[in-house]
Parts: C-alpha cells; sequence; structure tokens
C-alpha cells in the first residue's frame, strides 16, 4: 500500500464556520458527498481540522502536497468547496501540474507559520475524523 500525503484540509474552528461570529457554514457533508462521490480518497485525503490559526481570512482550507502548502482563505461559496474537490480530482490525475482555479486563486495568501492539526470545533454538530497526516 502507498500513503499519500496530499490533503485538502478545511477549518472548522473557533471562527471558521460560525454563523454567530459572521462566516458562512463550511459544508462538510457536501465535502465529504464531494470526496465520495468522485472517488478522491485514495489518492487527495480530505480533513475536516479545528482551528488552523488563520482566523482573520474566515473559512481557510490548506492543500497540502509533496511541493508544500497553499493557503486559501475566504471560502464563501459552494462555488469554492466544488472547485477545492475538482482541484483534488485534476491533482490525483496530474500531480504536481496542477494548477489553483481562477475562483481559488485569488483566495490564496501566505502563512509563515506551521501547520498544526486540532479536533474540529462543528458548531451544533457532532463529528468524528481522523486528524492524521
Amino acid at each position: 500500500v502507498i500513503y499519500m500525503s496530499d490533503d485538502v484540509i478545511v477549518c472548522s474552528g473557533r471562527c471558521c464556520g460560525n454563523l454567530q461570529k459572521g462566516n458562512d457554514e463550511v459544508p462538510i457533508d457536501f465535502l465529504q458527498d464531494l470526496w465520495q462521490k468522485n472517488q478522491l480518497e485514495d489518492n487527495v485525503k480530505l480533513t475536516i481540522s479545528g482551528c488552523l490559526g488563520a482566523c482573520s481570512k474566515r473559512n481557510v482550507a490548506v492543500l497540502k502536497t509533496d511541493e508544500g502548502l497553499i493557503w486559501l482563505g475566504g471560502l464563501s461559496s459552494q462555488l469554492h468547496y466544488e472547485a477545492l474537490a475538482e482541484w483534488a480530482s485534476e491533482y490525483s490525475k496530474n500531480d504536481s501540474n496542477t494548477e489553483i482555479l481562477g475562483i481559488l486563486d485569488r483566495l490564496q495568501f501566505t502563512r509563515e507559520k506551521e501547520l498544526k492539526l486540532s479536533q474540529p470545533r462543528l458548531h451544533n454538530k457532532l463529528f468524528n475524523n481522523s486528524l492524521t497526516l
């Protein structure tokens, strides 16, 4: 068995997805359905994490590849989350030649701090997910 280190990590921490703080919902069920429907889990793992520490960017995701980390902030529409799945699908086929799609490109930001995962805090919902990378 070959284990890939490629992940799409979506924050569902203190701020991301917290409607009470004015942030858009993180559509976890929708994302999981997209990963299952497109059979992505074997090549690009979807991880729902707690706070990733970039709270000022609201609704953050990290694309973790062998080449490094790509940080995205301000995910707000279903189109953004569909684009994450589309990127994962293309990445699994093309590996490092996959570019960030236009709708996600403008959401990229640079973060120098180390990536640390924590348990997700789902707002009014229980969730169980492995956080191993």
